[in-house]
């Protein structure tokens, strides 16, 4: 079986659970509630792009904990359920069985920033009317936000990717994810005298060593 159909299974395990579209149903939401609840505090700007760049801002957190229950859930579901040694006994290999998981893990995290990006300008046209909507400055302000947020999307599923295949359960990584986003920790920092791109290449390769034990701890392992 090649890898296109893994993937494919694994997207159609994973979307044939209500808990995947509730929970996107809970990033949209979250969103909204956030954006009226600030407007009504006149905690937000009239300026379309300021107001949506706010909210992505303050929804970050929902965003990345939502990422980090549902990547832990495709790899830890498997021997939750008791299913895992009937996938991993059928002729393929371990590696690519778990890269599918891995790559259904960033599909789903691109879907769900999909939905965060749109409930965010909806909310923003919304609340603010569209004022300011033509301003190229708030656009770039904007797309270089998402793309910080991407970025540090990207390591917080790998990240609770590795956790929940060293420990096999949810908790471990909802733990650490409760951790990280519960003491605001919401964006990676820019490192000193870097640029942002050097600064996320230096993020990705310590990350790296955590997911490549991670994975190698799994092979060697019995299941």
């Amino acid at each position: 079986m090649n890898l296109y159909r893994l993937i494919q299974n694994e997207n159609m395990k994973l979307y044939g659970r209500k808990n995947s579209r509730f929970l996107l149903g809970i990033v949209f939401c979250a969103v909204w509630v956030i954006g009226c609840m600030f407007y009504g505090l006149g905690m937000i700007s009239r300026n379309y792009w300021d107001a949506a760049g706010s909210l992505l801002g303050h929804s970050t957190q929902v965003f990345y904990l939502i990422l980090i229950v549902m990547t832990s859930q495709i790899v830890s579901g498997e021997f939750s359920w008791g299913t895992a040694k009937l996938l991993f006994i059928r002729p393929i290999s371990r590696s690519g069985i778990l890269l599918s998981k891995y790559m259904t893990s960033l599909l789903y995290a691109l879907t769900v920033m999909a939905v965060w990006i749109a409930a965010s300008l909806s909310a923003s046209g919304v609340l603010t009317g569209g004022s300011g909507f033509n301003d190229p400055a708030g656009v770039k302000h904007c797309l270089y936000l998402i793309l910080i947020k991407a970025t540090g999307a990207l390591i917080f599923t790998s990240i609770s990717f590795a956790a929940a295949l060293w420990s096999r359960s949810y908790t471990i990584p909802i733990i650490i994810g409760i951790a990280m986003t519960g003491t605001g920790i919401t964006d990676l920092p820019i490192l000193p005298n870097t640029s942002f791109f050097v600064s996320n290449m230096i993020w990705f390769l310590l990350t790296a060593p955590v997911f490549v034990y991670a994975w190698i701890h799994f092979h060697k392992s019995d299941l």
